[in-house]
């Protein structure tokens, strides 16, 4: 959750119609992106890739080219490029303009932002239907990105598989296969990699709901941990074989999988993965169960809050309180109350605005054990339920590295519903580069959202 993207992109991210390009209002956003993409050199320069990438795909968004283009290419003389290259290629390509997105690839030296651009590119053809030109895109991938390569192919394959275009997913399964058997001696690639591609395979296939095709790949892997003679490399292989038979639903198989690896990282890590897995799949008293006596208390804790979100999401409002409540340490319990709320928030549960009240006097009495970001996701949470003035009353505490996070929903909730003059007000009141540029996107966020809203209204005759 640290490094979670603010709850208005997923709320404000489609893309706008022909009609609504023509907007008087969008000449406003298109300023407001400007005057954002300026602050970016001023921002630290570890946060400014990821700002000069929500302000360049929102530009794209409100027509915008030029601008995008300009926001990213400016950080090749102050920063690194690569995430705004990544996030602008793929809305481009989404959009149609494929050559554009190809070209403003090509300007980057490296082969990992290449591959990484190419695979958010391929995907975003793929979810457009765009089948064929999302394989021609992912095959881009340089050959020394072969792992990139292979999550590419096999998420266009997940949803063609879905779409029902079962024949061409097979032979696109067929050509992913037969590369990952043949890298299984490729010296190229690191040993403990090699088999992770196996478990990238697997788990699309589980996702597809075609796990027939997955059997034989579990059996690989398998006789490959069984037949591994360096211990790390065979603890990597059963962790591996332990995550696809938890993606399968074969949780006693995962289990004995996870009872071969020694007590560590990888074993807490496989634990993790199947109680994940269980409490997904609706069965959280069986996480719970299998965590009672793990020592790794960070595990427990992640597990926990977990378990909480899916009984919130049952309508299990009281069991899920409960199992936070069962969490000793106030610091701790405190950030799952605001991780509960903030969820609840996305899917509008009536009782949001209640845990997050938990979660504030919790972290209000014990704030030496509280971390700063709980607060910032309390501050978020209040904004997305309405509670402006309590959001804004928090923002003047807020840690600086938090306060752009909680500023950026503010804003884009208040100009998303009609109070865009107190939203600038807002904006106009911050010093802080890294604030200001995100208070401003998140007015330009909102009031697109305001445009996408008005253009689905029925024309009154």
């Amino acid at each position: 959750m640290l490094t979670r993207v603010a709850l208005f992109i997923v709320l404000f991210a489609a893309a706008l119609s022909a009609q609504q390009l023509s907007d008087p209002q969008l000449s406003e956003v298109r300023s407001v992106l400007r005057s954002a993409s300026a602050l970016v050199p001023m921002v630290e320069e570890s946060q400014r890739p990821s700002v000069a990438a929500n302000i360049a795909v929102y530009q794209v968004r409100a027509g915008d080219v030029e601008g995008a283009l300009l926001t990213t290419t400016a950080l090749a003389s102050s920063g690194d490029p690569g995430l705004a290259i990544d996030s602008v290629a793929a809305t481009l390509a989404a959009h149609g303009d494929q050559d554009l997105a190809l070209k403003l690839v090509d300007t980057s030296p490296k082969e990992n932002t290449k591959a990484t651009a190419y695979l958010e590119m391929a995907l975003a053809l793929a979810q457009k239907k765009k089948f064929d030109l999302a394989v021609e895109t992912a095959n881009r991938i340089p050959d020394t990105q072969f792992p990139a390569w292979v999550d590419a192919t096999m998420r266009v394959y997940l949803m063609e598989y879905q779409a029902g275009e079962k024949d061409s997913a097979a032979s696109l399964l067929q050509s992913v296969v037969t590369r990952v058997k043949a890298a299984q001696d490729n010296p190229a690639i690191p040993t403990t990699i090699r088999p992770s591609l196996f478990v990238t395979i697997v788990n699309n296939l589980a996702q597809s709901g075609n796990s027939d095709a997955a059997w034989p790949i579990v059996e690989e892997l398998r006789a490959l941990a069984e037949e591994a003679t360096d211990p790390q490399q065979r603890d990597s292989l059963f962790y591996y074989l332990a995550v696809v038979e938890t993606q399968l639903g074969a949780y006693g198989a995962a289990q004995e999988a996870i009872d071969r690896l020694p007590l560590g990282n990888l074993h807490d890590g496989a634990v993790e993965v199947l109680a994940g897995v269980r409490t997904q799949k609706g069965d959280p008293d069986a996480a719970l169960e299998q965590l009672s006596n793990q020592p790794n208390e960070f595990l427990r804790l992640t597990t926990i809050r977990s378990v909480a979100d899916e009984r919130a999401e049952q309508g299990n409002y009281a069991g899920a309180l409960a199992v936070i409540e069962s969490i000793q340490r106030p610091g701790d319990r405190a950030y799952a109350f605001a991780e509960l709320a903030l969820e609840q928030a996305q899917h509008e549960d009536p009782t949001t605005a209640y845990t997050n009240e938990l979660a504030w006097e919790t972290a209000r009495e014990n704030p030496d054990q509280t971390a700063p970001y709980v607060f910032g996701f309390i501050a978020e949470t209040r904004a997305i339920v309405g509670d402006y003035s309590g959001s804004m009353n928090m923002m003047p505490d807020l840690a600086d590295e938090w306060r752009p996070h909680a500023l950026l929903t503010l804003t884009s909730q208040m100009s998303g519903t009609g109070h865009t003059g107190d939203a600038y007000a807002l904006a106009d009141a911050q010093t802080h580069p890294y604030s200001k540029a995100y208070a401003l996107l998140g007015i330009a966020a909102g009031t697109l959202y305001q445009i996408d809203q008005q253009d689905k209204q029925p024309s009154t005759p």
